[in-house]
């Protein structure tokens, strides 16, 4: 449930804490993003994303990780390599926020940073150009209108995300006694 979610996270507030020491993070946003992720489960998604995190490999090689993606991936279901898995993606999502905001910097954090123009960039392909003219002045995850027929379902995942972060992020401003 929700409330276990909660709790998981809980116990690891002294660890998120420290992680987000220096950046302008908020707690109840820094144990959301986890809470949305993975549930505060050491598991790895069908995109090969892993730990409380979820990092993918190719984005943990950006944040000091080495190894082959299976290694990455290993280190990151440890147990003994939480504080580690939370420090680097913590400081992963403190940039993002620093860049795009809060709101993008979810979708940034789950579906790429790469993703958030690419309605917006003609020289992609012909698919990225019609959701620019299917919703003009959106990002790609937040255009749910028709293209070419079909309903743009392709970011979905990231708008759920987004929900259960900010349900998240005010269980944790309640649980957390912040205005």
């Amino acid at each position: 449930t929700s409330k276990d979610v909660v709790d998981r996270a809980l116990g690891y507030k002294s660890q998120v804490g420290s992680a987000i020491n220096g950046t302008q993070l908020q707690l109840e946003q820094a144990l959301a993003l986890p809470a949305a992720e993975s549930r505060m489960e050491r598991v790895c998604s069908p995109a090969g994303a892993c730990g409380f995190m979820q990092i993918i490999p190719e984005t943990a090689r950006t944040l000091g990780y080495t190894g082959t993606d299976a290694e990455i991936q290993r280190f990151l279901l440890d147990p003994a390599n939480d504080q580690i898995n939370i420090a680097r993606g913590e400081m992963y999502f403190a940039s993002l926020v620093a860049r795009y905001g809060e709101e993008d910097a979810v979708a940034a954090y789950n579906g790429g940073a790469g993703n958030l123009n690419l309605p917006y960039d003609r020289n992609t392909n012909p698919e990225a150009l019609a959701k620019s003219v299917a919703c003009p002045g959106l990002r790609a995850y937040q255009c749910t209108q028709d293209v070419g027929g079909a309903q743009n379902t392709g970011f979905q995942q990231t708008r759920d995300l987004i929900e259960r972060y900010k349900r998240y992020k005010e269980a944790f401003r309640q649980r957390l006694g912040v205005m």
